[in-house]
């Protein structure tokens, strides 16, 4: 038995095509899903924004589509990289909103205490990083507040139009951003920042020789996992949630969810840290799309030839080919408009 209700949403039912876009935002996300009945709209999506400097390009992006209305804004977590342009894109007057969906840190942790402790053991990689999530929260939430936008808190088991939220659940979020007040932890990851910001070029040498999944980042883990189901195909957008997040869906009984998948959103632009073997093997995905620059570490090669080698995954990316100048890679099924635009092409084909 499903861990969530049945669909019973004639609105569902009525569903006979999608269609999945992953804008050219770089290392950054922005996802849009729209889904018709009969060529007609029957709503759309918007999963992040990309950075404040792609902003521009999505809006003109969304109006090369036609879509005025979206029905659903998620923001998986208040990283710049996909906080920053959805901030713009709420202020935007081309665009009518429904609902937003963000979960808030203020209600697990007193920010203040924690911005005391990391500033008084001079953790100052992690506390910029903190601020800057606390700060771009906010800000989407003032948005939000600003144009009149119902605003709710994407937690496990909720639904946000054709989506299911698998995670993070309440308490795991919590735990998340209870962490940064771990003082060893803390410490950890500001070395681990110093490091990356002073000799990043070493760092992606290095990391090609260490194996798939690692540690992440708290706020990464707390981001926002999606998934829906189209002709009895799952399809999952997981930000940039970790190994944990991942586990911890699988430790609450939603294995279901995440298994044989056959449409992936990879995490955190096809790093090698977010994804496991184990894991990998569980989720088997049979079509992944990564956005990412096309660095060397993102995507790692060792994760998209995992992907093609173990589970013969297709796997797409915004780089590709180079000089991608459709600004988005799209996916589709069922019944949808005719678009201007050629075949995606597999990464390493």
């Amino acid at each position: 038995m499903k861990y969530f209700e049945t669909y019973d949403s004639i609105r569902d039912k009525q569903v006979n095509g999608i269609e999945i876009f992953m804008m050219n935002v770089g290392d950054a996300d922005c996802f849009l899903v729209i889904r018709y009945a009969n060529l007609k709209i029957i709503d759309t999506t918007l999963i992040d924004g990309g950075n404040k400097s792609n902003a521009k390009d999505i809006v003109q992006r969304l109006k090369d589509l036609k879509v005025t209305h979206i029905d659903n804004v998620v923001n998986t977590h208040p990283h710049a990289d996909h906080a920053s342009g959805l901030i713009e894109i709420i202020k935007d007057g081309s665009f009518t909103f429904g609902e937003m969906w963000i979960n808030s840190p203020d209600q697990c942790i007193n920010a203040n205490s924690i911005r005391y402790q990391l500033s008084f053991y001079n953790l100052n990689n992690v506390l910029n990083r903190f601020n800057s999530a606390i700060d771009l929260n906010q800000e989407i939430i003032n948005a939000c507040q600003w144009r009149g936008i119902t605003i709710d808190s994407p937690t496990a088991g909720k639904k946000i139009g054709p989506f299911w939220v698998l995670g993070p659940s309440t308490s795991f979020y919590n735990e998340c951003w209870q962490s940064l007040s771990n003082n060893q932890a803390m410490r950890e990851w500001n070395h681990y920042y110093d490091i990356r910001d002073f000799q990043d070029i070493i760092i992606e040498q290095t990391s090609q020789d260490k194996p798939l999944g690692d540690d992440t980042s708290p706020i990464n883990e707390s981001s926002v996992v999606l998934q829906f189901e189209y002709n009895n195909k799952k399809y999952v957008f997981t930000g940039d949630a970790g190994c944990n997040a991942i586990n911890d869906i699988i430790a609450r009984g939603m294995n279901s969810h995440i298994e044989d998948i056959f449409w992936l959103g990879s995490p955190h632009h096809g790093s090698r840290r977010n994804l496991s073997p184990e894991l990998i093997d569980i989720i088997n995905p049979s079509i992944v799309f990564i956005s990412c620059i096309g660095s060397r570490k993102h995507p790692s090669k060792k994760l998209v030839n995992y992907f093609k080698d173990n589970c013969n995954s297709k796997v797409h990316a915004t780089y590709y080919p180079l000089g991608n100048k459709n600004g988005w890679k799209l996916y589709c099924a069922g019944t949808t408009p005719s678009r201007n635009t050629s075949p995606s092409t597999e990464l390493y084909e």
